[in-house]
């Protein structure tokens, strides 16, 4: 199995964006997808780092809070996806992305 990509650029490229479900960009945090889009995340591992979306520390908590992601985000945009296509969108615009790795 891959290690999971860890990569501190990526997630202050992706802590600089604004909240993806307010727009808000005071305390914006990289949300790493519970049901990621690339990868796997396991017990005590999380998804790597091409699976966060910027959400505000308001947002992320309830996105936790409530525990099922996909339900969170299929209520918030209609469409449970919502979450792995921001990740990989704003994984192929990253200062770290390097083509397929």
């Amino acid at each position: 199995m891959r290690k999971p990509l860890r990569s501190k650029s990526h997630l202050q490229a992706v802590a600089n964006q604004p909240c993806m479900v307010c727009g808000n960009d005071y305390g914006v945090q990289a949300h790493h997808l519970l049901k990621p889009w690339i990868g796997v995340r396991g017990v005590g591992l999380r998804a790597s780092d091409q699976n966060a979306v910027p959400m505000c520390h308001i947002h992320h908590r309830e996105l936790h809070d409530r525990g099922d992601e996909e339900s969170y985000f299929l209520e918030t945009f209609g469409d449970m996806e919502a979450g792995r296509d921001k990740a990989r969108e704003l994984w192929y615009r990253s200062p770290s992305y390097k083509g397929d790795q």
